[in-house]
């Protein structure tokens, strides 16, 4: 946790002192911060995951053993309340605010820094246990579908708002409900995944990736496309 608080005070010192900019400038397009935006996107994608995670557990029951314990359950909640949107903010903030819009000034094209920085996000996760797991190959492309999708939705909605909201959900949700040994971050969860098929999750991921794009896109009436290509 400490590597975020340090990395994070650095960069609004660089920000703040070197680029003359505000935080917010990073964070959306707009004159503040849009909450309701974050919490439609962090609640989509949690109940998405819920109701995904219920059917796995109807199809692969054997996959599955309940580790429950409200106690426990609760101390993880809190401290992970605390420590993810943190992780996940700054994560947006680096990749789909700065490393983002920073590429663009170079770029004319917007697709090419979006793919540049869905690149850097997965080579950033790429230290972790479930790649070793389930092979590069494999996590990567995961990985890189993610980011893709969370940097285009915040180019198409001009902020990052949803794709925090997202990628927060995501983090938590993940952690709270599924332990396994290669977890990232262990937690008192509420199961504890035996065998992981990581295809299989690939599969219900991109799924959930695109019920929520066609929910925002009817939602929100996308229609500004050209920001991906202009």
């Amino acid at each position: 946790f400490s590597i975020f608080i340090v990395t994070a005070i650095l960069f609004l010192i660089g920000l703040y002192k070197i680029h003359k900019k505000n935080i917010l400038s990073v964070i959306t397009g707009f004159s503040k911060f849009r909450t309701t935006k974050f919490f439609f996107g962090f609640t989509l994608w949690a109940s998405l995951f819920i109701v995904t995670l219920f059917i796995q557990y109807l199809m692969f029951k054997e996959n599955f053993t309940l580790t429950f314990n409200l106690k426990s359950f609760i101390g993880s909640l809190l401290i992970l309340l605390f420590f993810i949107p943190i992780q996940t903010l700054w994560e947006e903030i680096l990749f789909r605010g700065y490393v983002l819009q920073g590429l663009s000034i170079g770029f004319i094209q917007s697709f090419i820094p979006l793919i540049v920085t869905s690149f850097l996000f997965s080579i950033m996760h790429m230290s972790n246990p479930e790649v070793i797991e389930h092979g590069i190959g494999l996590m990567f492309t995961y990985y890189f579908v993610f980011a893709l999708f969370l940097g285009t939705i915040t180019l198409l909605d001009e902020g990052l708002e949803l794709a925090f909201g997202i990628h927060c959900a995501n983090n938590l949700m993940v952690i709270l409900f599924t332990t396994s040994k290669v977890s990232v971050i262990k937690a008192y969860s509420v199961f504890e995944i035996n065998t992981s098929n990581a295809i299989t999750d690939m599969i219900f991921t991109v799924g959930m990736l695109i019920v929520t794009f066609l929910v925002f896109r009817i939602k929100y009436k996308w229609k500004n496309y050209s920001l991906l290509l202009k």
